[in-house]
C-alpha cells in the first residue's frame, strides 16, 4: 500500500487515530479510489505500453499526467535529428528545431510512470475519502467489496467519490486522456 508510510498523517487529518480497527480498509479503499479516478500510478513507477488512436494531426501526444519518460514509440526509439519534448501537455517532436506534427494513426508508446513523492493534495484527498469511509454503516461499506446474490454481483464503481471535495483536490492530477487511448 502507497499510503501506508502516510497512514498516521493521513488518519489524524481525516479525524481518526491510526490504530482505528477499520483504518486499513480505509486506506485501501482511499488508494483504490485515488487510483481510478486519477488514473495515475501511485508510490512506484513502472514501465508500460499504451496505444494512442490519432484522428487528424496534432501538435501533440497526450500521455497521460505521471508520465515520467518515453522509451519507444512504435517500437522505435527516437530518432537521429529528433527531440521528443515531455511536457505537461504531452508529447512534442521536434526536428531539426522544427516543431512537428503527429499524423494520424495508431502509436504504440512506451513509457515509463508513477509518482513515487505524494503531494499532499493526494494525501488530503485520502484523508478525506477515509474520513468518508469510516462514517459510513456496515451496510453501505459493504458496497466497496466484491459482492453476489444469486445470478446478480457487482462491484460500487469509483468514477465518483463518496467525498465530493476529494475530487477538487484530485482534479489537476486526473488522466483526462482517457477518450484517446484505443
Amino acid at each position: 500500500m502507497w499510503l501506508n508510510p502516510h497512514r498516521d498523517q493521513v488518519l489524524q487529518m481525516a479525524g481518526y487515530p491510526a490504530t482505528h480497527v477499520l483504518a486499513e480498509p480505509a486506506l485501501r479503499y482511499a488508494e483504490t479510489a485515488i487510483e481510478a479516478y486519477t488514473g495515475c500510478v501511485w508510490g512506484s513507477t513502472r514501465t508500460e505500453t499504451i496505444i494512442i488512436r490519432l484522428t487528424s494531426l496534432a501538435m501533440t501526444l497526450l500521455l497521460p499526467p505521471d508520465t515520467q519518460s518515453v522509451n519507444t514509440i512504435n517500437g522505435y526509439p527516437m530518432p537521429t535529428g529528433t527531440n521528443w519534448v515531455l511536457t505537461k501537455d504531452g508529447l512534442y517532436r521536434l526536428e531539426g528545431g522544427a516543431l512537428v506534427h503527429w499524423q494520424p494513426g495508431h502509436y504504440a508508446v512506451e513509457l515509463v510512470r508513477g509518482r513515487t513523492q505524494i503531494p499532499f493534495a493526494v494525501l488530503k484527498a485520502a484523508s478525506l475519502l477515509a474520513n468518508a469511509y469510516l462514517n459510513l454503516s456496515d451496510a453501505q461499506r459493504s458496497q466497496f467489496e466484491q459482492a453476489s446474490r444469486g445470478d446478480i454481483s457487482y462491484r460500487m464503481r469509483f468514477s465518483q467519490l463518496i467525498a465530493p471535495e476529494a475530487e477538487t483536490w484530485l482534479g489537476v492530477y486526473r488522466n483526462a486522456v482517457g477518450g484517446a487511448l484505443v
